[in-house]
């Protein structure tokens, strides 16, 4: 109770380096692996690396799938001090914001409690994703592919 699992891509390799079926077969394995092991569909997708092109949204959208972007990068895959992670997170987080972490270190994992302490400071407490899109979280969007990639261009995303 209290998880959420989305989708990543099966392979995990940049999204903005496939062409559209590619990317759709990656979501579509990622996902019958996960309905597999937990019995639930997944509902979002973060593109690894953050990148996608308009053949990449479109892939998203005909997987049904809500695009999840972060606001927050705790860019602990660099393995820096649990202290410097909580503070990545913590600078500039906000109601609504996404904090994206990795798995697979302990610096991570000993910086989650300060992480989760500093966001109960600011009056902030940590939510699945679901809870923060149904709240309206600007970084998730469900809107038509075509709109889609102007969107993100205005929010400050790459594309390839």
């Amino acid at each position: 109770d209290g998880h959420e699992i989305g989708n990543h891509a099966y392979t995990n390799r940049r999204a903005g380096d496939m062409a559209g079926p590619q990317i759709l077969a990656e979501l579509t394995a990622c996902r019958g692996v996960i309905v597999a092991l937990t019995g639930k569909m997944t509902r979002f997708f973060r593109p690894p690396g953050g990148r996608l092109t308009e053949d990449g949204l479109h892939a998203v959208a005909l997987a049904e799938l809500t695009l999840a972007m972060w606001t927050n990068n705790a860019d602990d895959w660099l393995k820096p001090a649990p202290e410097v992670i909580a503070g990545n997170v913590l600078t500039n987080l906000e109601p609504g914001g996404v904090i994206l972490m990795h798995q697979g270190s302990m610096e991570s994992f000993h910086a989650l409690p300060m992480i989760i302490e500093g966001a109960r400071e600011r009056g902030l407490e940590p939510a699945t994703m679901g809870a923060v899109h149904a709240a309206g979280a600007a970084r998730i969007t469900e809107r038509p592919p075509r709109d889609l990639l102007a969107y993100l261009q205005k929010m400050g995303y790459r594309h390839d």
